[in-house]
């Protein structure tokens, strides 16, 4: 039984910050809300035309911002028995993710959006996330939380965190502490030889595909000017998942490590972590952050591979396509579309959708060739830049709100923006769905 440990900061389904709106002022934790426009109305806060909520986030310079998302958690309020109107857009630091977007659910009780944020738009240091409902609402747009998640690929996940970069530990909701020898030293909890920090949750929904982790941010302090020493072990439900671990870095700043849980130890119900400092420690083990996310892969059961031509079809067809075929793509134009169409079993599937590709260069400058993407005719990301610069193909995730998900004929249309002045290069589709 080998756990998978992890160095990489963009820890699978890690918080990295939250603000939620059931209480006035708002509970916050790895963000700081910096203008709060609406009204505090019981579990949320409620905007009207023009209202804006900003939040600011910080990312350390060695940040992997290539993986960032924002959660948000809303509802279009009804107009008596029919749908509202309140469109909302999100900005980071001035740069468009999302414009005009309607959260799905008829307004009926509040659903989950995950937006990816360019990594262009995303800088080392401060942040600064704007959720603006649009000038031209009806009705009032009930915004209930806002996340910003770390997303690695293929994988959704959500995380119970706790910061012990405060005193007391600020816990996310359905986290307890079992135990902490440790002592609070300004920003994080220093813990000596044969001292532990526990925690307890609930996990449910351990189907296929479901994966458990738990990440920590932490260092060794060091002895003097030399390395110091304090291995770690973390326990999970009483087994060790990780034994006598040093946190590389050399004490000079925190890491991420993050560990996956193996399946046959985590049980439907209550749940413990616990980390435990080596008794042959010699330094303190510092400890910023702790979490734990529970999560779901998602597999490809349908393609459409556009380096080929015609292009090579499984279980997608393709509907529309204004590009032209260019050796391993097709490149696309500006306002030019191309849609796949998948059938679904049943209404409200989950299911993700993948696109791979690029946008080509203006010579030895970067192009311009953002993307919208549209389910069922419904919007769900617009002008969207692919990172990477234009020198290699990226592959890009995005969950599908259930809501727009139906029983049959599903189409998928990704649209170059009228504004692009550059091609567009697209290799390949795909629908995934849980493992």
């Amino acid at each position: 039984m080998n756990a998978i440990v992890s160095t990489d900061t963009a820890a699978i389904g890690l918080v990295l910050g939250a603000a939620v709106f059931n209480t006035s002022p708002p509970i916050t934790q790895g963000l700081s809300i910096t203008a709060l426009g609406g009204t505090p109305a019981g579990d949320h806060q409620r905007l009207g035309n023009n209202q804006t909520v900003t939040v600011q986030f910080n990312l350390d310079a060695n940040a992997f911002t290539k993986t960032l998302a924002v959660r948000v958690t809303g509802l279009v309020s009804r107009n008596g028995d029919r749908d509202g109107f309140s469109p909302i857009s999100v900005q980071v630091n001035g740069g468009q993710v999302v414009s005009g977007f309607t959260i799905p659910g008829g307004g009926f009780g509040p659903q989950d959006a995950i937006l990816p944020i360019p990594a262009a738009l995303l800088k080392a240091g401060a942040n600064a996330l704007q959720l603006q409902v649009d000038g031209n609402a009806q009705t009032f747009f009930w915004l209930y939380g806002l996340e910003i998640d770390f997303v690695s690929g293929p994988y959704v996940g959500k995380a119970l965190a706790a910061s012990l970069r405060v005193s007391p530990v600020a816990l996310s909701p359905g986290l307890s502490i079992t135990t902490n020898g440790g002592t609070f030293a300004n920003d994080h909890y220093k813990y000596a030889q044969n001292s532990s920090f526990g925690l307890q949750f609930s996990l449910t929904d351990l189907g296929p595909g479901a994966q458990v982790s738990v990440a920590l941010y932490g260092l060794v302090s060091r002895n003097g000017n030399q390395d110091g020493y304090s291995p770690i072990s973390l326990i999970f439900n009483g087994k060790p998942i990780l034994a006598d671990y040093t946190v590389p870095g050399g004490g000079f700043g925190p890491q991420w490590v993050e560990v996956a849980v193996p399946a046959e130890l985590c049980v439907s119900g209550a749940n413990t972590i616990v980390l435990t400092v080596s008794p042959n420690a010699t330094t303190f083990f510092w400890l910023y952050d702790f979490a734990v996310s529970k999560g779901q892969f998602y597999t490809p059961v349908a393609t459409a591979d556009f380096s080929v031509s015609p292009p090579k079809t499984n279980q997608l067809a393709v509907s529309q396509n204004d590009g032209s075929f260019a050796g391993d793509h097709v490149k696309i134009a500006q306002n030019g579309v191309v849609a796949v169409t998948y059938q679904a079993d049943s209404a409200s599937a989950a299911l993700m959708f993948e696109f791979d590709g690029l946008v080509s260069r203006n010579g030895d400058q970067e192009g311009n060739a953002p993307v919208s993407l549209s389910v069922n005719g419904t919007q769900i990301i617009a002008n969207y830049v692919v990172p990477g610069g234009g020198f290699g193909y990226q592959a890009n995730y995005f969950v599908v709100p259930p809501q727009l998900v139906k029983a049959g004929a599903n189409t998928f249309s990704l649209q170059v923006a009228s504004s692009g002045s550059t091609y567009f290069w697209l290799r390949g589709m795909a629908v995934r769905t849980p493992t």
